[in-house]
């Protein structure tokens, strides 16, 4: 376990001051940054050093955009998207597996083809498809049956039925990875041969499963959701972005010029220590998600526990 945290943690040290370099360099290089306006007689490019930025980072000075300290910005987007993330996280962490199991067959041991006809259809469309389907279909309810209002919210931001819509197509996808990925693992163990000979002896379903087949599949479970929190952390900035959820993923989006409405970008747009904070941030989230769920592997699977044998 330890030297498993080890090197979790040295790749982390790592990446950071990459990351940093990165969101740095790509907003004060890019094109757009370099040539001067009649607003910004100095271009971005030329008026921010490196160095300069670092020593302000480390005294807590993060900057600002227009008269807004970045520090304030990062934090609102972050206790935004935490709102939505979590939530998604915990349907699909409950769920996923849940449906897995489910969709075994106990006759069979085989998964149901209506299961893996759903979960295959389900993979097979990128992630923002059903996002624009849902937008589509409730602006045709509207310009249709002339209504003047949708179902459920199309777009801002509450903790009530804001929620709904943003929540299913951010969790759409990373639940029927874990579904088939769990139906598919416990199927496979179902089929080995302990289980046929456990089952012959009149061993319950419910002991089967979840004495026998679970243990050794749940590391797979794990890593898998580790996956699917790295879906759903890159899916934020197509998510919110659709339904105009002010969180660290729509900032994101705007700082580098992803506007859906088509408008002109605004103030965020490749500001260098906005830019900078948000790549660091994405990138940290990416890095613990994996290594959370590594540990949970690790420590789930007898396996990995086992001393080695001299």
């Amino acid at each position: 376990m330890l030297p498993l945290l080890g090197r979790k943690l040295l790749t982390l040290l790592l990446f950071i001051p990459l990351l940093f370099l990165l969101g740095f360099f790509f907003a004060k290089t890019h094109p757009d940054n370099n040539v001067p306006t009649p607003q910004n007689p100095v271009p971005i490019g030329d008026s921010l050093e490196f160095p300069v930025y670092l020593q302000d980072l480390l005294a807590g000075e993060m900057g600002s955009v227009g008269t807004a300290p970045v520090t304030e910005i990062v934090t609102e987007g972050i206790k935004n998207s935490a709102i939505l993330l979590g939530l998604t996280m915990l349907i699909t962490f409950a769920v996923g597996p849940l449906l897995g199991f489910v969709s075994v067959s106990r006759r069979t041991r085989r998964i149901r083809p209506v299961a893996l006809t759903i979960t295959t259809a389900g993979q097979s469309l990128p992630g923002f498809f059903l996002g624009v389907a849902i937008l589509a279909l409730m602006l045709y309810g509207i310009f249709t049956f002339s209504q003047g209002q949708t179902p459920l919210p199309i777009s801002g931001f509450g903790v009530d039925e804001h929620l709904i819509l943003p929540v299913l197509v951010l969790a759409t996808g990373p639940l029927l990875q874990v579904t088939r990925v769990t139906a598919n693992m416990l199927e496979d163990e179902l089929q080995k041969d302990y289980v046929r000979v456990a089952q012959s002896k009149g061993l319950s379903w419910n002991r089967l499963l979840f004495r026998h087949a679970l243990p050794n599949i749940i590391a797979a479970v794990f890593l898998t959701l580790g996956r699917s929190t790295r879906w759903l952390i890159s899916g934020l900035i197509v998510v919110e972005s659709l339904f105009l959820w002010p969180g660290i993923g729509r900032i994101f989006a705007f700082s580098v010029g992803i506007r859906l409405d088509g408008r002109a970008p605004l103030d965020f747009y490749l500001h260098p220590e906005l830019l900078t904070v948000l790549v660091v941030i994405f990138g940290i989230g990416l890095l613990l998600a994996d290594t959370v769920t590594s540990v949970l592997a690790y420590w789930s699977d007898p396996r990995l526990n086992r001393p080695a044998e001299a």
